[in-house]
C-alpha cells in the first residue's frame, strides 16, 4: 500500500504502519486537553496506552489470518494498520470453502481468545469492581440508562475493561456478513458449500454492498463522518470482491497454451541499455528474457521500463548491462496450467513474464500485458454478448 513504511516483522511477515496513523496521536492529545483543559500526563499516559494496546489486539486479529493462512499454503505479503483498522494482505484466499472459512473466522477468534484471558482478571476482583464491570458493559450496550459507578475504579481497571469492551466490538462489527469484513468471507465459504465460488460470491458483495449503504446513510444521519467513509469503503471493496472472483474464473476458463507467446525476444546480459533502446521501437513486447551466453540459460528478465530508466539515469558513455538491472526470478509454468494458474504465479513471485514449458522443453514466455490483454477482450465480449441479449 502506498504511503505505508515497514516497523517490524514477526513470523515472516512484514508489519506495515500507514502515513495516516500518526494522526491518531493528535487525537490523543486533542482529547485529552477538550476533557480536562490542561494535558495531564497522566491522563494523556493511559489514553495513549489505551489506543496503543487496540492496535496491538487489531494486529494480533490480523496474524489470525495470516497464520491460518499459511496452513493452507497461502502466503501473507504483508499487515498494513491505519487510523481505521488493520488488513492482512494475502496473496489469494484458499479455494476451498472450509479453509476460507477458518481463515476468515481465526481474527474474531483471536478477540474472543483477549476476551478471555482479560476476563481472568475481572473474576480475581472483588465484588464491588465485578458489578461495576457489569455496570460498565450494560452501559455501553445501552447508553441512555441510568446506569451509574457507586464506586472508583482505578484507572487500570478502566483500561483492562476498556480492552475487553472494544476487544468484543472488533470480534462483533468484524463478524458483519459485508465484504470485506470476516463475516461476509465466512457468509461466502457457507455459501460456497452448496453454490458455486461466483455465485456466491455474487450474494455475499450483494448483501455487503446493501449492508454499507445502510451504514453510511446512518452516519450521514447522526453526522458520524468515520462511520460513513466505513459504509463507502465496505462498499467499494465488495464490488471489487465481486469483479476480482469473475477475473480468477475467466482466467481458471482459459489455459497457458492457449496466450503462450512462442516467438519472443531474447536479450543478452552482456548487452547495454543503450543498445537495447534501439531495438525497443521495432518491438510490440514490454518484457524480455534475459540470457546469459557463459551459462547458456536463461537467467532472469527486464521490462521496457526497467530499461528505459536505467539508461536515463546512467552517464554517457557509462550505460549499464541488461544482466546488471535485471530481475533474477524468473518462474516456469506448463502449457496446460490454468492461466490463472501463471497469474497467481507472477503475482507471488513478482515477475511479470513467465517461461512456458511443456515438460522440460521451453515452448515460449506469457506476460502480464498478455493476460490483461486477454481479460480486457474477455470483458467486452461479455458486455456484448449482454447487450445483445439485451436488445433481443
Amino acid at each position: 500500500m502506498k504511503g505505508s513504511f515497514r516497523i517490524a516483522r514477526f513470523f515472516g511477515i512484514p508489519v506495515e504502519l500507514h502515513w495516516t496513523f500518526g494522526l491518531i496521536f493528535l487525537w490523543v492529545f486533542y482529547v485529552v486537553y477538550d476533557k480536562t483543559g490542561r494535558f495531564d500526563p497522566l491522563v494523556l499516559f493511559w489514553q495513549t496506552l489505551f489506543v496503543l494496546s487496540i492496535f496491538l489486539c487489531v494486529l494480533l486479529h490480523e496474524f489470525g489470518h495470516a497464520l491460518t493462512a499459511r496452513k493452507y499454503g497461502v502466503k501473507t505479503l504483508d499487515i498494513i494498520l491505519s487510523p481505521i483498522g488493520g488488513v492482512a494482505r494475502l496473496d489469494r484466499m484458499p479455494e476451498k470453502p472450509i479453509q476460507e472459512f477458518w481463515v476468515a473466522i481465526a481474527g474474531p477468534l483471536v478477540n474472543g481468545a483477549i476476551i478471555v484471558i482479560l476476563s481472568a482478571y475481572v473474576l480475581l476482583l472483588g465484588n464491588v469492581q465485578r458489578s461495576q464491570f457489569l455496570d460498565l458493559i450494560y452501559l455501553v450496550v445501552n447508553p441512555q440508562s441510568n446506569t451509574f459507578f457507586t464506586a472508583d475504579l482505578s484507572q487500570f481497571d478502566f483500561y483492562i475493561f476498556g480492552l475487553i469492551g472494544l476487544n468484543a466490538a472488533l470480534a462483533i462489527f468484524n463478524l458483519v456478513p459485508a465484504f470485506p469484513l470476516d463475516g461476509g468471507r465466512i457468509f461466502r465459504a457457507l455459501l460456497s458449500m452448496r453454490l458455486p465460488r461466483l455465485k456466491a460470491t455474487r450474494i455475499a458483495s450483494l448483501t455487503g454492498q446493501v449492508m454499507a449503504i445502510a451504514l453510511a446513510v446512518y452516519g450521514l444521519a447522526t453526522g458520524n463522518l468515520i462511520t460513513t467513509m466505513i459504509g463507502v469503503f465496505v462498499y467499494s471493496t465488495a464490488a471489487a470482491e465481486f469483479r476480482f472472483v469473475k477475473m480468477e474464473e475467466t482466467l481458471n476458463n482459459a489455459r497457458v497454451a492457449d496466450l503462450v507467446r512462442k516467438d519472443f525476444t531474447t536479450l543478452i546480459n552482456t548487452w547495454s541499455t543503450r543498445e537495447i533502446l534501439e531495438l525497443l521501437p521495432h518491438s510490440l513486447e514490454k518484457y524480455f528474457l534475459v540470457w546469459d551466453e557463459q551459462e547458456e540459460k536463461y537467467t532472469g528478465w527486464v521490462s521496457e521500463q526497467m530499461i528505459l530508466q536505467a539508461t536515463k539515469q546512467a552517464e554517457a558513455p557509462f550505460f549499464p548491462a541488461i544482466g546488471e538491472i535485471q530481475r533474477s526470478k524468473l518462474p516456469e509454468v506448463q502449457s496446460e496450467a490454468p492461466l490463472k494458474t501463471a497469474f497467481n504465479l507472477m503475482r507471488e513471485e513478482g515477475a511479470s513474464i513467465v517461461l512456458v514449458k511443456e515438460e522440460e522443453a521451453i515452448i515460449g514466455v506469457l506476460d502480464m500485458t498478455m493476460v490483461e490483454h486477454f481479460m480486457a477482450i474477455s470483458r467486452g465480449l461479455k458486455k456484448g454478448a449482454g447487450k445483445t441479449k439485451a436488445e433481443s
